[in-house]
């Protein structure tokens, strides 16, 4: 809504929500702000042993902080990949790799990913196909005699 006042005979409007000053001209817009979320794609789970995976995204802001979280769902709130999960600094734009500990034998999971940039703009959550791990290591009859079990 505009605001008029009147100085010396002359009508002028006042209102500067949503101007600001740069470099000596008013233009509109938020100015330095980062108003910006991050976009992440590409998400990727592999593998790499029975407890273990490791898992890359794609980010198109280099700075804040990528978020990530290996769970038996499809998909993630951004708050639970949060909660949940690790995080590690964003330095660069472009792969962030990532590493998974701490999971089940034999079990499907979706590795899940949020990225909170520096001016804390949330990314869109984006997550991996599915990947199983590894089965546990088996022990044979014949190991455990070496060790002295079942002797």
């Amino acid at each position: 809504m505009a605001k008029w006042r009147q100085i010396n005979g002359v009508w002028y409007n006042v209102d500067f929500t949503g101007w600001r000053l740069s470099n000596g001209q008013w233009v509109q817009g938020q100015g330095g702000a980062d108003a910006t979320a991050p976009v992440l794609s590409l998400p990727t789970g592999t593998k790499t042993g029975s407890t273990t995976a490791s898992g890359t995204v794609t980010t198109d802001e280099g700075n804040g902080t990528l978020y990530y979280y290996a769970s038996t769902n499809s998909s993630e709130t951004a708050a639970t990949i949060k909660a949940s999960g690790d995080s590690q600094a964003v330095s660069a734009s472009g792969v962030q790799n990532v590493s998974f500990t701490g999971l089940s034998p034999s079990t499907t999971y979706y590795a899940h990913y949020v990225q909170d940039d520096a001016a804390t703009n949330e990314s869109n959550a984006v997550s991996s196909t599915s990947f199983t791990t590894d089965a546990a290591a088996a022990l044979v009859q014949g190991s455990l005699a070496l060790l002295g079990v079942g002797a």
